[in-house]
């Protein structure tokens, strides 16, 4: 946490003396990095209201930015983390219409997908999502090297989710 307290502190700062917004526009390129910094740091912080504050204004304010899509994907996080599924819906759903996403952004929206699928009990829904990732993992893969890409948190995800439903599958049957 003291880290965080610590990105946080020193996003403000870099913020405060260094943003040149004029007629709306801001001439520094660095201020949504730190804006993302920051959003982050309350993230991991446990402090999720602040970090949607935070997402929700790079979304807002930097229309051009290369951070939007990522504050999107943050934004979705953070209304999982805090219990409004229907607001992480609509947050995904705008992401998946909107934008033209990249490959590593594709992985991180399955994978936030998947956490959301969780949180509603859908396990089905949240097992085709990690099947979905490691197919795009091994897409983007240029050197096909069995494990290099794997997600061994997903893996461990996706294992737990299809025991669970091959123990359901048998008490069916017996």
């Amino acid at each position: 946490i003291r880290d965080s307290d610590k990105a946080i502190q020193k996003g403000s700062i870099v913020i405060q003396k260094h943003s040149i917004k004029i007629n709306g526009r801001e001439y520094c390129r660095w201020i949504d990095d730190n804006y993302f910094l920051i959003g982050v740091a309350y993230f991991y912080k446990g402090e999720f209201e602040e970090a949607a504050t935070t997402f929700s204004f790079i979304k807002s304010e930097y229309l051009n930015s290369n951070r939007r899509v990522e504050a999107s994907n943050w934004l979705a996080r953070c209304y999982i983390e805090l219990g409004r599924l229907d607001a992480a819906e609509a947050e995904i759903e705008e992401l998946e219409t909107k934008e033209q996403l990249k490959k590593k952004d594709q992985i991180q929206l399955s994978t936030i997908k998947a956490d959301l699928y969780l949180k509603k009990g859908l396990e089905r829904q949240a097992l085709k999502q990690l099947s979905m990732i490691d197919a795009l993992q091994k897409k983007s893969s240029k050197k096909n090297i069995p494990g290099k890409n794997d997600c061994p948190n997903c893996r461990d995800t996706g294992g737990g989710i299809w025991a669970r439903q091959q123990k359901r599958n048998c008490y069916i049957y017996i």
